[in-house]
């Protein structure tokens, strides 16, 4: 069965093997197909137009991408497009260089719902963000709920940004160690 490695739309795989289960001619359009490729690791799909080149007389090695014995790009194949595609994590622009590897590792945890590994990289981008924003005066501060308390003192957030940086910092909390009571969470 021909396959390939995609970046899954759905799970957020990263270099996945897609099984190609299915294929029709594009009718308009001469050695073009769309065929299904299956995710392995989730079985979500996704739709991937091949054209064929690379032989002298424009036809490809095989007649179509199913009739492949691995990937059809093996084979004179060349993919058009995938839809859906996937997107990647947008990060905001005025985040830091240290920050953009956790952002991102939150986000993508977030699209594949793996909640308790997106929990905890979000309150790590909050506790940063923390220091980030005391800078040297962060020291003195032992944990995230002092500074995110010391930030909102100072007016540097809003009680609207407060509240969530305090549910963010909980909700990572309780991921990473199981329920508890918020007096107990630091």
């Amino acid at each position: 069965m021909p396959s390939t490695v995609l970046d899954c739309p759905h799970c957020t795989a990263n270099s996945i093997g897609f099984a190609i289960v299915y294929e029709t001619p594009i009718p308009s359009r001469s050695y073009q197909f769309l065929t299904l490729g299956i995710c392995g690791k989730c079985a979500g799909g996704v739709v991937i137009e091949y054209f064929a080149t690379n032989k002298s007389d424009g036809s490809p090695s095989k007649n179509s991408p199913m009739q492949c014995q691995s990937d059809p790009e093996n084979f004179n194949w060349v993919r058009l497009r995938t839809y859906p595609e996937a997107l990647p994590t947008k990060i905001p622009s005025h985040t830091t260089d240290q920050l953009k590897r956790y952002y991102e590792q939150a986000a993508n945890a977030l699209k594949r719902k793996d909640w308790h590994a997106s929990g905890a990289m979000s309150r790590k981008v909050v506790d940063v963000s923390t220091q980030q924003l005391l800078g040297d005066e962060s020291k003195k501060y032992g944990t995230i709920k002092q500074r995110i308390d010391a930030l909102a003192a100072k007016n540097s957030i809003t009680p609207d940004l407060k509240d969530w940086a305090h549910e963010i910092r909980l909700g990572g909390k309780r991921g990473c160690r199981g329920r508890k009571k918020e007096n107990k969470v630091a």
